[in-house]
């Protein structure tokens, strides 16, 4: 899930943006549609590929631990599954 949330998400959000907005544009002038294969796919890709490298800079920022520190991988508990952790 947090591979889902960190690269596609960021990468899909231009195109379902503006694939909501040719849908909008095509309700609202029904007579002169739009075409979506038409639209700007090289300023899409591209505010994709930015939004990527925000996420990943800000996820590498806010996400830190301290040196030194032991990782301890999930593990069964009292026949539950505690997370993994840095202790």
């Amino acid at each position: 899930m947090r591979q889902l949330l960190t690269y596609l998400v960021p990468l899909a959000l231009p195109f379902v943006i503006y694939a909501m907005w040719v849908s909008h544009a095509r309700k609202k002038n029904p007579e002169n549609p739009m075409a979506f294969f038409d639209g700007p796919w090289v300023w899409a890709a591209a505010a994709g590929l930015g939004l990527l490298m925000a996420s990943l800079v800000a996820l590498a920022i806010l996400d830190r631990h301290e040196p030194g520190q032991a990782y301890v991988p999930p593990h069964m508990e009292d026949g539950r599954v505690v997370p993994g952790e840095f202790k």
